[in-house]
């Protein structure tokens, strides 16, 4: 690995501990918040922006994009195609 790539992962890494510390608080905001059965509503504001971002940042990258979130890349794949609708 380039010294530039390892700065990356680290980065990436810090991230990802970083907002896991938040994830499962926002999680259970986003189940009583919950005003439809749709996916995508099971995403709280912050998840979603944070995904935004991350898409931006890595593309389709689900694997990628899923580590930064904490998440599975299934689930980040299924709220890309929900967002795009």
């Amino acid at each position: 690995m380039s010294k530039r790539e390892i700065k990356e992962a680290v980065k990436v890494e810090a991230l990802r501990k970083a907002l896991q510390n938040t994830t499962r608080k926002n999680q259970r905001q986003a189940t009583d918040n919950r005003s439809n059965k749709n996916r995508a509503s099971l995403w709280t504001e912050d998840e979603h922006r944070r995904f935004v971002e991350a898409i931006r940042r890595y593309g389709r990258d689900w694997q990628m994009v899923g580590d930064l979130l904490g998440c599975k890349a299934l689930r980040v794949r299924d709220h890309f195609a929900s967002f795009r609708n």
